[in-house]
């Protein structure tokens, strides 16, 4: 996230960083990450890893109803907020 503050500027959008002690603070990254440790495990060497596949497992996470998002599906949540932005 080096160019946070770029990437704030450009998009309206505050972040936050959580504090390194705290996983806590992080609940639905480390959820995540669990989800994509599925397909992916600790120490993939992602150059042998190809566009495609990452894709794949992209689309199924996107796919996948979040007790987070109210059992809604993460790309219903996002075409929601792009469809309000309209």
């Amino acid at each position: 996230m080096g160019e946070h503050q770029r990437f704030m500027i450009d998009t309206g959008i505050e972040v936050y960083f959580a504090h390194s002690s705290s996983p806590w603070e992080r609940g639905t990254n480390e959820n995540t990450t669990g989800l994509i440790r599925q397909y992916f495990l600790k120490g993939t060497d992602f150059s042998n890893v190809s566009l495609d596949e990452i894709k794949m497992v992209q689309r199924r996470l996107n796919d996948r109803h979040r007790a987070v998002l109210h059992y809604l599906k993460p790309n219903e949540v996002i075409n929601k907020l792009v469809a309000l932005k309209v």
